[in-house]
């Protein structure tokens, strides 16, 4: 868009006036036409092209531009000579061979010329934001000044579109990569759950055996998973992976689990530094002066150090040491079946409600992405390209008025076409001419 500003000397529009209506005859004047006698297929192109380079060669000269000023030819351009209606045409002369050539008589020559041309093409790549945008006209004592509001406006939608399609798609994966370490931590805690449970029933085994042979069977059986258990609350604890488990065919278990206890305060307290019992219901804990109230009031950590090492005792007992009533057992069954058991469900329970949660804010930003990608097309139509095409309905009606009101001195168009038609008909008898001379000299 572009916005008129009143020059300071506004008494002077009839001077620009005549000044521009003088340079608009004297481009017409400086157009010359040579029409090829053998190519006629393309007299509508050249009309397009002789009517652009007409308004070039006005807009220079009205710019005072050295190069359109400067006389002389261009070489490499296009050369348009015109012969007004009762010139000096001759016919009966043919001019064969010549193909038709359009050239402006103005510019420059040399790396002058080759530089005006690039700098031209430039002008026309970047459009109005180019040199060209920041020129004034000045044009019956007003200065036309550009304005680049309407471009910002039209522009200012999309890009805000693209900047938050960039940063919620950012969001999103930044927290898709942070949902690695709670499901690392959440397989750990569902093998330490696994686990524990195993070893549970291995110690159940071994002390309801009866046969020296099924002890051996089941104490072997809980030997190794007490080891496998304390080697998978380690990796919980402190982080790492199971060099066990790297066989595995399943990727999620070859992840590298973070630790637990340096993710969350909260995760931390409840291993090391609660005072509460750790059960589901709390009217079925231990009360206190219970030999297990102290234990399973210290949080996680100790009821599973506590746990691990009365396996590993148990699993070394004599056979006559190990049987329903021994205080191993009784810790194994009681503690491990349901404090340490409820403990580290409601752990893995936490960990998952805080990956649920991660993933359901990325919901709600595909949501919000979503409701985006509908509302901001539809208020683009509805606030920003109605009122623009309103807006140039409008200019071109002020246009359309303004051309209605030219006298017809200043009618060049009609003036061009008027002589390119003169020189079709001209060219059309000539040609004519010539082929009746042939059929003349072959009878």
């Amino acid at each position: 868009m572009m916005t008129w500003v009143d020059d300071e000397d506004a008494g002077g529009d009839d001077e620009d006036d005549d000044e521009l209506g003088a340079q608009l005859l004297e481009s017409a004047s400086s157009i010359t036409t040579i029409v090829d006698d053998e190519d006629t297929a393309g007299d509508d192109e050249d009309d397009d092209e002789l009517g652009a380079q007409l308004l070039e060669s006005a807009s220079r000269r009205h710019h005072g531009d050295s190069a359109a000023a400067a006389g002389g030819s261009q070489p490499g351009g296009k050369q348009v000579r015109m012969s007004a209606p009762g010139g000096d045409d001759k016919p009966g002369k043919p001019s064969a061979g010549k193909r038709a050539v359009s050239r402006m008589e103005a510019g420059s020559s040399g790396k002058k010329g080759g530089r005006l041309k690039f700098w031209s093409l430039v002008h026309r790549m970047t459009g109005t934001w180019g040199q060209e945008a920041r020129r004034s006209f000045k044009v019956s004592g007003r200065r036309l000044l550009p304005s680049h509001g309407m471009e910002v406006k039209s522009m200012a939608m999309f890009v805000t579109f693209q900047l938050l399609l960039v940063l919620i798609y950012a969001l999103c994966f930044y927290t898709l990569n942070g949902l690695q370490s709670p499901i690392s931590q959440l397989n750990s805690a569902q093998h330490i759950v696994y686990r524990a449970s195993r070893t549970r029933f291995f110690a159940i085994n071994l002390v309801m055996s009866t046969t020296a042979a099924d002890k051996a069977k089941w104490r072997s059986n809980l030997a190794r998973s007490c080891s496998k258990l304390h080697e998978e609350y380690e990796v919980m604890l402190y982080g790492g992976m199971l060099e066990w488990l790297s066989t595995s065919t399943r990727s999620e278990f070859l992840k590298f689990s973070p630790p637990v206890v340096f993710e969350k305060v909260a995760t931390s307290h409840l291993f090391f530094g609660t005072r509460d019992c750790l059960r589901d219901d709390p009217s079925s804990c231990f009360p206190p002066g219970h030999e297990f109230y102290e234990v399973t009031h210290s949080g996680i950590n100790p009821m599973m150090q506590r746990y691990l090492q009365e396996c590993r005792l148990l699993q070394m007992d004599n056979d006559t040491d190990v049987h329903p009533n021994s205080s191993r057992y009784k810790y194994i069954y009681y503690v491990g079946g349901k404090d340490l058991y409820e403990a580290t469900q409601a752990l893995a329970y936490g960990i998952t409600r805080d990956t649920i949660a991660a993933y359901d804010e990325m919901k709600t930003l595909n949501v919000a992405l979503l409701v985006l990608t509908i509302v901001l097309p539809v208020g683009y139509l509805l606030f920003v390209f109605r009122p623009m095409l309103a807006l140039v309905r409008q200019h071109t009606g002020k246009v359309a008025g303004l051309l209605s009101q030219l006298p017809p001195e200043v009618d060049v168009e009609s003036k061009l076409k008027a002589a390119l038609d003169h020189n079709r008909r001209s060219t059309s008898q000539q040609q004519q001419q010539q082929q009746d001379a042939d059929d003349d000299l072959g009878d």
